[in-house]
């Protein structure tokens, strides 16, 4: 879920669209689980995610796989996977 690379972290997480908040709602053992209000035509839902996870942890965020998918692979730029899961799993607990 929560692997280190090259320049960063990478992070498997699985999206639903068209909630009624944006939020990630759960750290499963294999992914997280995100909430987006975005609706999935026209790369909305893409860039809503990037956008979230970008303010989130203070950070570049970019998707890397899963363009069209609802599971998708998240590269965060500059944080390691021990950091970025403290941040995630405390966002949660707000």
């Amino acid at each position: 879920m929560f692997v280190d690379a090259k320049g960063g972290c990478l992070i498997d997480v699985k999206v639903k669209v068209q909630k009624p908040q944006t939020r990630i709602v759960a750290v499963e053992d294999n992914f997280i689980s995100v909430e987006l209000r975005a609706k999935p035509l026209q790369n909305e839902a893409n860039e809503e995610l990037e956008r979230f996870l970008s303010r989130l942890l203070g950070t570049s965020v970019r998707i890397v796989r899963g363009f069209k998918s609802k599971t998708k692979l998240v590269f965060v730029s500059g944080m390691n996977a021990e950091d970025c899961a403290k941040v995630i799993v405390n966002s949660i607990s707000r």
